[in-house]
């Protein structure tokens, strides 16, 4: 445990027995948030599970240390808040009861990793651990997806890029990685600058053979806000560079075309039809319990009456509708049938407000954390934009998500809070 020490500011590696045991119980919390990133594009399983003790670890260490966690990281009330409104909610959801709180809380389980990070994360350099911690678990993917004859996809990736939840990943990581290069390059030492570049290509490749659309929409939403927020030239120039690459990769292929020819295909294209009907008896059936919601756990057969009641006509036109009872490929639509339009508005406002923080930040910091807060805005819109066609807002494809936000939250801070612990100010 010792070989953590060095990473955490020097007023609270010196001191007192007290300071000598809140190190200990740092550096074990600060281990289980290294181990949840490790494994963060190849397991659910091991997510829940370190995931679960970071979260046990920092609701104990500010029990007994008394860290004021919302008020050392800006803007993490903007993703606590709306999640104990929806608790509160929850009670009065068609479920109800005493355990509705619990199960809208783990539906939501995710939006706490920004808060287990503040309680562990004291340093930059700890960030840049966790970084590694991310980019290894997605080269470790990488390679499985490479090397697995039954990953073909495309002549490339099924498996692992055909999930959802790694296109998500991915998308998070292409435009995080490119925002940070962009605004970033001169303070990066030269060995790290070229293989994050190299790492951006890898992804960028990925992100174009994992055939999931939404990633595709998400990304162009997350280049035009990062074009918008830097108006670099540069940005415009490896974008293009990434949609000929893209094109050239991928024009040998029928798939590809017809992958990317279907996004605009609202007639004959079973899967987008079948998300309109998704969305249309997920917004009726919405109205029957619209500011509270119907609860997490009894939603599969409400919905299930609800559409049994509907007329011959309506199950005809929405016929989609009636396979997929407990979810809605719209994860707006999700919270909304599930945890009604009180809690709806609270997440969007707290998401509109963590956007307009980090457009405020980019106008008043440069170099690296410049870099770091464009990438919280480009991956913000492109990511919550992605969530109009599928669910990983609250799902294991959220991880690096919401590590982009926790970084553009507090990577300008951390050096104050540094110098703080070390009694320079």
């Amino acid at each position: 445990m010792t070989f953590f020490t060095p990473l955490f500011p020097v007023g609270l590696r010196e001191g007192s027995c007290d300071n000598r045991c809140e190190l200990w119980f740092s550096c074990i919390g600060f281990v289980v948030v290294c181990f949840f990133f490790l494994v963060s594009f190849f397991s659910k399983a091991a997510l829940n599970i370190t995931g679960g003790l970071a979260l046990l670890c920092a609701l104990i260490y500010v029990v007994i240390y008394g860290r004021s966690v919302l008020n050392d990281v800006s803007g993490l009330k903007y993703l606590i808040y709306p999640v104990i409104i929806g608790a509160v909610v929850a009670l009065f959801s068609n479920d109800g009861g005493p355990l509705a709180p619990f199960e809208f809380l783990n539906r939501m389980k995710f939006m706490f990793v920004p808060f287990f990070m503040g309680v562990f994360v004291r340093s930059r350099k700890q960030l840049y651990v966790l970084v590694a911690c991310l980019i290894i678990s997605g080269l470790i993917a990488t390679l499985y997806g490479v090397l697995h004859p039954q990953q073909l996809n495309f002549g490339y990736f099924k498996g692992y890029y055909k999930l959802d939840r790694s296109a998500s990943l991915i998308l998070t990581m292409c435009l995080a990685l490119l925002a940070v290069l962009l605004e970033g390059w001169r303070e990066i030492p030269g060995k790290w600058r070229w293989f994050l570049l190299g790492l951006a290509f890898l992804f960028h490749w990925e992100l174009v053979m994992c055939s999931i659309r939404g990633a595709w929409l998400g990304y162009v939403v997350g280049i035009v806000l990062l074009v918008l927020a830097s108006r670099s030239r540069m940005v415009i120039c490896f974008f293009v560079a990434m949609v000929v690459a893209g094109l050239l990769v991928g024009a040998g292929h029928s798939l590809v075309k017809g992958e990317v020819v279907s996004i605009f295909d609202l007639k004959t294209n079973a899967s987008n039809n079948a998300r309109l009907h998704l969305w249309r008896g997920g917004i009726d059936f919405s109205k029957e319990q619209l500011f509270f919601g119907s609860g997490v756990k009894g939603l599969e057969k409400q919905y299930a009456d609800f559409f049994s009641r509907q007329s011959d006509d309506y199950k005809k036109k929405y016929h989609y509708a009636d396979k997929y009872h407990a979810g809605f490929h719209n994860n707006y639509i999700q919270i909304l049938v599930e945890s009604g339009l009180v809690t709806l508005i609270s997440v969007l406002m707290g998401f509109g407000g963590l956007l307009w923080l980090f457009f405020k930040k980019i106008q008043t910091v440069s170099g690296l954390e410049r870099g770091v807060a464009l990438a919280a805005f480009s991956v913000s819109g492109g990511f919550l934009v992605k969530q109009f066609f599928h669910m990983q807002l609250t799902s294991y494809g959220s991880v690096a998500f919401y590590f982009v936000l926790f970084s553009g939250m507090s990577f300008s801070a951390l050096k104050n809070r540094e110098r703080e612990l070390k009694g320079l100010n």
